[in-house]
């Protein structure tokens, strides 16, 4: 790079592959009169000596100021994680599909007849053969597919992966923000490019929510537009972990979650039973272990974790938007504050009632009133020796209750249809910012 042969990403990744030849296949390479496919098998046999490197590289580190020194060593990091990319998810999906497809029962085959050595030179001809056929066809598949692609050819990248992908990210000098990152997964729903190269796995994570995750749950489309809504937003909620509930790595992962070793440690649900890390994982509603076989049971009580995660994440995103109303509209509807309370065995109690259950309660006071009410009249016409005066304070008392349900049936019923009912048509009415 400091003798002017880097600069793009592709002369980049072939000085670095350079320089893991052995000498004479390096030299070559540097001169320019060799291809790098013709040494690749040699990569990782040589060292960092040659005379085509000019002068001592400890010489030339002394020499750079720190700001050129910090563009090369950016450079190089963004370089390595490119070909580590390649190496590690490109090219072995790529060969894994070419298995798949015809050479599986060829490979077995080999393996029972030949020594290991030549059959793993049989295994190498055959696959450079598998790639060689849609070459010569004049429709190749690439053996190294777009850096927009992401993860492996067919499953995708999981979850535990996209979030390394956002902690590689966010260790780079010069990267965006979260909500800057939201605004930019925003701007691609809506037809616009990926313009930061960096952000190379978003378009693959897009296409995880808006397109697998939606297939496999209706309910998903909004909650991925709300969750995008709170990121942007910077909206904090505490996780109980000291971090961030609604930002990227938890919504992708537990904030517990070690990406890079496995764990085998419980975590209360929003009910308070323990369950395994991965089995309620980030706060995405889809983002866990079982998600998808949850999605088709019942609707019921306890709810599955996708359902505890959707309601989570809905009774938060509509208490931010109720609360940012303007005040005449809250005192219109005789709002004061809206508070997001999901259950907990510590204030059962506080856990308000919707309006289904509200009328279903109105109604079995309303029938025990007109039964005690019907009582009292047969037993004054009857038997006028009976004494009814405590049905009739219970009937007094349950007439109190009902005129205090009406009120907060007459409270409810427009907040529901005018508010609530409102904001969640908008939110699915539109990709742009709430």
């Amino acid at each position: 790079m400091h003798q002017g042969q880097g600069g793009s990403n592709d002369n980049n990744e072939r000085l670095l592959y350079s320089l893991s030849l052995p000498q004479h296949y390096r030299e070559s390479m540097l001169k320019g009169t060799d291809e790098l496919g013709r040494w690749a098998s040699f990569i990782g046999t040589g060292n960092a000596d040659s005379d085509l490197l000019g002068e001592n590289p400890e010489d030339i580190l002394r020499a750079l100021t720190q700001e050129q020194y910090q563009g090369y060593k950016e450079a190089f990091n963004a370089t390595l994680e490119r070909i580590r990319y390649k190496g590690e998810i490109q090219a072995p999906a790529y060969i894994n599909g070419l298995y798949e497809k015809e050479l599986s029962p060829f490979f077995t085959q080999i393996d029972q007849i030949f020594h290991p050595s030549d059959a793993e030179k049989c295994k190498i001809l055959m696959t450079l053969s598998g790639i060689a056929k849609p070459l010569g066809r004049g429709a190749p598949e690439q053996l190294f597919r777009p850096t927009s692609s992401f993860g492996s050819r067919h499953e995708g990248e999981s979850y535990r992966g996209f979030a390394k992908a956002f902690e590689r990210y966010i260790s780079l000098p010069n990267h965006r923000s979260e909500a800057e990152v939201a605004s930019i997964m925003r701007s691609i729903l809506s037809g616009g490019s990926l313009q930061d190269e960096d952000l190379y796995f978003l378009p693959n994570l897009i296409t995880a929510w808006f397109i697998s995750e939606v297939s496999r749950n209706s309910l998903t489309l909004m909650t991925n537009l709300m969750l995008l809504d709170m990121i942007e937003h910077g909206d904090s909620l505490d996780s109980g972990y000291g971090s961030n509930w609604y930002c990227w790595r938890n919504a992708l992962v537990h904030p517990l979650k070690d990406l890079n070793s496995p764990q085998n440690i419980k975590i209360p649900n929003l009910y308070g039973k323990r369950i395994y890390l991965d089995e309620f994982g980030g706060c995405h509603p889809m983002a866990h272990n079982g998600s998808v076989s949850q999605t088709k049971q019942k609707l019921g009580i306890p709810l599955t974790v996708v359902r505890q995660k959707e309601a989570h994440l809905l009774i938060h995103w509509l208490a931010l938007k109720i609360n940012n109303l303007p005040q005449e509209k809250k005192d219109q509807y005789r709002i004061e504050n809206a508070i997001a309370r999901e259950h907990s065995s510590s204030f059962p109690q506080q856990i308000g009632k919707s309006l289904k259950d509200l009328v279903a309660e109105r109604t079995q006071k309303e029938k025990r009133r007109d039964k005690d009410l019907k009582n009292i009249r047969v037993n004054r016409k009857e038997r006028p020796e009976v004494d009814v005066s405590g049905q009739e304070k219970e009937v007094a008392k349950l007439v109190q209750e009902i005129e205090v349900l009406n009120k907060e049936i007459m409270n409810k019923n427009p907040i529901k249809t005018e508010i609530i009912d409102a904001l969640l048509r908008r939110r699915m009415s539109t990709l742009r910012l709430m």
